[in-house]
C-alpha cells in the first residue's frame, strides 16, 4: 500500500532498521570477548556500506535488507548460544524466569527449543530471500512487515500452551509475565554457564 502511494522507500524500512539496530545491540551484548564484538561489528559495518551503496545506486533495495538482516542476526543469536560452554538463549531465559532453579527435564527441553528458534529464524531468512528474489515488493514488505511478525507471536504462543500441557508439573510464567521479564533483566549479554 505504501509502495502504491508514492512513499519513498528509505521510510519503507524505518521500523525494521530500529528493529535491526535492537537486534544488533543485542549481539554486541552476547559477544563473550572484544574480538567477538569486533568481528559483530565488522559485520554491521559491512551493512552499512552495503546500504549507503544501495541507497546511492538502488535505493528501492533498501526495503529488503531491515528483514533479511534481522531473521539472519536472530538465528545466529540462537545458534551461537548453542556452543559448547555456553549456556543456549532459551535455557537462559528459563533459569532466569525460575530464579536459578532447573530441572534437568527443562534444560533438556529448552536446548532443543533453542534449537527450534535457530531453524525457525533460518526459515524466516530463506523466505525472505525467494520472495525478495521472485515476489512483488508489495508482497514481501507484506511478509517482512506484518506476516513474519504473526508466524513468530504464533510460535512462541503454540510453544507457550504446550510446555503447559507436557510440562504441567513445573510453574510457567504468562507470555505477559515472561515478556516483562525479558525487558527488566540482562538476558542477553549476562553471565555465561
Amino acid at each position: 500500500m505504501a509502495l502504491r502511494e508514492g512513499l519513498p522507500s528509505l521510510w519503507l524500512g524505518t521500523v525494521d532498521f530500529v528493529l535491526a539496530t535492537l537486534v544488533l545491540v543485542a549481539l554486541l551484548r552476547q559477544r563473550d570477548c572484544a574480538a567477538g564484538r569486533v568481528r559483530v561489528a565488522a559485520v554491521f559495518a559491512a551493512a552499512a556500506g552495503v546500504a549507503v551503496a544501495l541507497y546511492v545506486w538502488q535505493p528501492a533495495f533498501l526495503i529488503y535488507l531491515p528483514c533479511l538482516f534481522i531473521n539472519g542476526a536472530l538465528a545466529w543469536l540462537f545458534q551461537g548460544s548453542l556452543q559448547a560452554g555456553r549456556e543456549p538463549l532459551i535455557t537462559r531465559f528459563a533459569r532466569i524466569e525460575r530464579g536459578g532453579q532447573m530441572p534437568a527435564v527443562l534444560e533438556r527441553y529448552t536446548r532443543r527449543l533453542t534449537w527450534a528458534w535457530t531453524l525457525f529464524f533460518y526459515g524466516l531468512l530463506l523466505e525472505s530471500l525467494l520472495l525478495a528474489q521472485r515476489a512483488s515488493a508489495e508482497t514481501y514488505l507484506l511478509f517482512a512487515n506484518t506476516v513474519n511478525y504473526l508466524l513468530v507471536a504464533g510460535f512462541f504462543l503454540v510453544e507457550y500452551l504446550y510446555r503447559r500441557i507436557r510440562y504441567r508439573q513445573f510453574p510457567h510464567s504468562s507470555p505477559r509475565a515472561f515478556l516483562r521479564m525479558l525487558i527488566r533483566t540482562r538476558v542477553i549479554g549476562g553471565d555465561r554457564h
